[in-house]
């Protein structure tokens, strides 16, 4: 008797523990066009959150698919490689723990993220062929420093990154950072912790209305805020 009685214990004590760790909502703006070189994702909200990317090369529809939001994970398929978004358990705002991408039956590669005590992305690890690979990011008062394959400096202006809309940590084009860790597209998922607030310096930044343009990333979005 005494003994189930410390099993049952124990099993409420877990159950507390499992209640989810309380983080901040970052209100990212819905961006509905995104474009970066020659590839161009449309995309497509309901009243709360993304429900479909259009993914164009040369203006020419090459990918498609519907998000599917489940208990266990967020579901998509980009460019022929298909993701499985397990998120961390958190209470408020939503963050990836462990990212699954795979082409068919076959698994890619997957990618575990950690967070600092700000709720900012700090490290990432990379298994794929060839890996593991680690990624750590520290933020500075006026810069982010990435390791990553090598050392990367991203310097931060004094622009606001208004409505998270640019994804800041892609903008120094580390290797798997920009690879696998981020994909640009998920990224208006708002699922990678705290984002950059600050825009990086070196790039003319254009706006016009509700659109920004730095470097070869072009947005258009809303000031309409998701309903929750």
């Amino acid at each position: 008797m005494k003994s189930l009685i410390m099993v049952f214990i124990g099993f409420v004590a877990v159950s507390c523990d499992e209640s989810g760790l309380e983080i901040p909502v970052y209100e990212m703006l819905p961006v509905s066009k995104y474009e970066r070189d020659t590839v161009k994702t449309l995309i497509t909200y309901d009243s709360r959150r993304i429900i479909r990317y259009s993914l164009y090369v040369k203006d020419v529809l090459v990918s498609e698919t519907a998000l599917a939001y489940k208990p266990n994970g967020i579901y998509c398929s980009l460019n022929g490689i298909d993701y499985e978004i397990q998120l961390d358990n958190t209470i408020g705002g939503s963050r990836v723990e462990h990212l699954y991408a795979y082409i068919g039956d076959e698994l890619y590669y997957d990618v575990l993220y950690k967070y600092d005590g700000e709720g900012r992305l700090s490290n990432t690890e990379i298994n794929v062929l060839g890996g593991p690979y680690y990624t750590s990011y520290r933020y500075k008062e006026s810069s982010i420093e990435i390791v990553d394959d090598g050392v990367y400096e991203i310097p931060l202006g004094n622009e606001e990154n208004a409505g998270y809309v640019f994804n800041v940590l892609d903008y120094a084009n580390a290797p798997h950072t920009s690879k696998y860790v981020i994909n640009p597209d998920l990224y208006f998922l708002n699922i990678y912790g705290k984002p950059v607030g600050k825009l990086p310096s070196g790039h003319v930044i254009e706006r016009s209305g509700n659109t920004l343009r730095i470097g070869k990333h072009y947005y258009e979005y809303t000031t309409a805020t998701l309903l929750r």
